[in-house]
C-alpha cells in the first residue's frame, strides 16, 4: 500500500513539472497578453471602485480612468528607474577608457613577450595575439553587441503586438472584472490557486529580501575593508543586482575586479574577487535553507527544486521550481 503511495506521489510531481513545461512551451504565449490585461486589471480595481464611489462614475468610464492613472504610474516609475540608472552609467562612463588602455597594454605585454620566442615561434605567436585582440575580444564584443542589436529588432514587432493587446485586454476585463470574478470557475478553482500562489510568492519574496540582506552585509564589509568610496549606496546597488536571477553580484564585481586589475590596483581586484566568492559561496548554502522554511520544503528538497528548475527553465526556474514542488506538495497532502 505504502508503494503504491510512493508511486502515486512521484507521479503527481512529474505531472505537475510537465503540465507547467509544456503549458509554458506551447500555451504561455498565446494567453501571455491576457495574462497581463488581467493582472493590469486587478491591480487597478481599487481606483476602479474609488471613481465608481466618490465620483459616482459609470463603471465603463471608471475603468478606463483607473487603467490609465496605473499606466502613467507604471511608465513614470520605470521612467525614474531608467533616469537612475543611465546617471550611474554616465558616471561609470570613465571605466571603458580604462578597460580600453588596460586591454592594449595587455596586447602590448604580450607581443613583447611573444617577441622574446625562439625565431620560428615568434612571427606565428604575435599574429595570434593582433588576432586575439583585434578580432577576438574587441571584434567579437562589437559583434556580440550588434547581434543583441538585431535580435532586439526582430523582437520589436512582436513586442508591439503583444503590449498592444495586453492593453486593449487590460481595459475590457477592467470593465467586466466584477462580473468575471463571480464566474463559479474564478470562486472554486482559480480563486484558492491563486491566493496560495500569492501566499507562496510571498513567502518566496522574504526569503529573497532575508539573502540579499546577508549579500548587503557581506558586500559593504569588504567594501569596508578596501576602502571603497561610497560604500553604502554601491553595495545597495550589488545586493539589488544579486537578487535578479539572470545576474548576480558577479554582474557587478567582476567587470570592477578586471577594471581595477587593467588599472594597476590588483590588491583591490583580489579583493573584490574574494568578495564575489565568498557571497556566492554564502548565498549557494542559505538559499535551499531558506527557501526550504518559507515554502515549507526540506532544505535537500528546496536544493533539489532549485537545481532541477535550473537545468529545465534556466534561471527562472530556480524561481519557479520550488513553487511547483510546493504545489505538487499541496496535491499529495492528501493521500
Amino acid at each position: 500500500m505504502s508503494t503504491n503511495r510512493g508511486w502515486k506521489r512521484s507521479f503527481s510531481v512529474i505531472a505537475v513539472f510537465v503540465s507547467v513545461w509544456l503549458g509554458l512551451r506551447y500555451l504561455f504565449p498565446f494567453f501571455l497578453p491576457f495574462l497581463l490585461g488581467l493582472a493590469l486589471a486587478l491591480f487597478s480595481e481599487p481606483g476602479t471602485k474609488f471613481f465608481e464611489k466618490r465620483w459616482r462614475w459609470r463603471r465603463s468610464c471608471a475603468a478606463a480612468a483607473s487603467v490609465t492613472v496605473t499606466l502613467v504610474l507604471i511608465a513614470g516609475g520605470l521612467w525614474l528607474l531608467g533616469s537612475v540608472l543611465v546617471s550611474r552609467a554616465a558616471h561609470m562612463a570613465h571605466s571603458v577608457r580604462f578597460i580600453t588602455d588596460g586591454i592594449h597594454t595587455l596586447e602590448d605585454w604580450a607581443l613583447t613577450l611573444s617577441a622574446r620566442a625562439p625565431a620560428g615561434l615568434a612571427e606565428p605567436l604575435q599574429q595570434s595575439v593582433r588576432s586575439l585582440f583585434n578580432g577576438g575580444l574587441l571584434g567579437r564584443g562589437t559583434e556580440l553587441a550588434f547581434d543583441l542589436a538585431g535580435r532586439a529588432a526582430q523582437q520589436l514587432p512582436g513586442l508591439l503586438v503583444t503590449a498592444g493587446t495586453a492593453l486593449l485586454s487590460a481595459y475590457m476585463i477592467a470593465v467586466r472584472l466584477p462580473k468575471l470574478l463571480e464566474l463559479p470557475l474564478w470562486q472554486t478553482r482559480l480563486r484558492p490557486a491563486f491566493l496560495r500562489v500569492r501566499t507562496l510568492a510571498g513567502r518566496w519574496f522574504k526569503a529573497q529580501l532575508r539573502l540579499s540582506a546577508v549579500t548587503f552585509a557581506i558586500v559593504l564589509g569588504g567594501f569596508f575593508l578596501l576602502g571603497v568610496k561610497q560604500k553604502l549606496p554601491l553595495a545597495l546597488f550589488t545586493a539589488a543586482v544579486d537578487a535578479v536571477p539572470l545576474l548576480g553580484t558577479g554582474a557587478v564585481l567582476l567587470p570592477w575586479a578586471l577594471v581595477s586589475l587593467l588599472s594597476g590596483e590588483p590588491v583591490r581586484a583580489v579583493g573584490l574577487l574574494g568578495i564575489y566568492v565568498t557571497a556566492m559561496l554564502v548565498r549557494s548554502s542559505l538559499e535551499p535553507k531558506l527557501l526550504g522554511r518559507q515554502l515549507g520544503l526540506d532544505p535537500l528538497a528546496a536544493l533539489a527544486a532549485l537545481y532541477a528548475g535550473y537545468r529545465i527553465w534556466g534561471f527562472w526556474g530556480m524561481i519557479l521550481a520550488p513553487i511547483l514542488t510546493v504545489a505538487a506538495k499541496e496535491l499529495c497532502r492528501g493521500d
